[in-house]
């Protein structure tokens, strides 16, 4: 994890928020995230790096969570006995917590296209509305599948932003999806980042970093995009508060 920050240094970057996937119960999907004996570890270097490099970079403590129905009380002891800065909802599966054979969304396998994105539009507004999260992270990765959000979905998309500005969530520009063979641009699509800056989305920023390498990247990629579809400012998290940052 220090490579992570010493690239962020060599970046002129001024803070850094570690989002490691959170474990889930049962072992749950161990090829992507943390299992549970390493959460703590977890907690202990990020505050060991935080002491180390404090007056070269600030560095936050976050989790990215899934969301699946039935996870909500688990997810809310676990944030609850820590404090963290920043914590990142995201979906990856479709279907309750617990079922057998939960949709894996970048593998959609046999089920038609329309109707898992509508299950997984419908999955979302109960992310949103969980309380759980502060921001929604990679809106639409279900373009790892080589599909593009259904226009007939567009009411339902705009209810979540809606409902994302009444609980005060921002959406993540997560610009990893540029590098991605099949996607190429980043999530959301420029289309949704537009509907999210009418509709008045608070908007915070993320590589998805999963290698020292990919720490800031596409910043200035992202800055751009940001000014052209007219944000001026974008968010950062502390002890779970939005912080709000000028633009350029």
């Amino acid at each position: 994890m220090a490579d992570y920050v010493s690239t962020a240094i060599n970046l002129g970057l001024e803070e850094i928020c570690f989002t490691d996937h959170v474990p889930l119960p049962g072992g749950f999907d161990p090829t992507h995230r943390m299992q549970p004996e390493e959460l703590p570890g977890y907690r202990r270097e990020v505050s060991r790096l935080q002491a180390e490099f404090n007056s070269d970079i600030k560095i936050r403590l976050g989790l990215e969570c899934d969301y699946m129905p039935g996870l909500e009380p688990w997810l809310e002891q676990l944030l609850y006995e820590t404090p963290y800065d920043f914590i990142l909802g995201s979906i990856h599966f479709l279907g309750r917590y617990g079922d057998p054979d939960p949709c894996f969304v970048m593998r959609p396998g046999s089920i038609p296209l329309q109707e898992l994105e509508a299950v997984y539009w419908v999955q979302m507004e109960q992310l949103v509305l969980s309380g759980l999260y502060d921001a929604v992270a990679h809106l639409d990765i279900f373009k790892r599948s080589g599909w593009q959000p259904d226009s007939g979905q567009q009411a339902q998309i705009e209810r979540i932003f809606d409902l994302m500005t009444q609980h005060e969530i921002a959406l993540e520009f997560n610009s990893s999806g540029w590098d991605k063979p099949g996607v190429r641009e980043a999530y959301p699509d420029r289309s949704l980042l537009q509907l999210a800056r009418e509709l008045n989305l608070a908007l915070t920023f993320g590589s998805d970093a999963h290698a020292p390498s990919q720490v800031g990247r596409h910043r200035d990629r992202i800055t751009a995009a940001m000014l052209e579809c007219g944000f001026t400012r974008y968010a950062v998290y502390r002890e779970r508060q939005p912080v709000y940052l000028s633009l350029g």
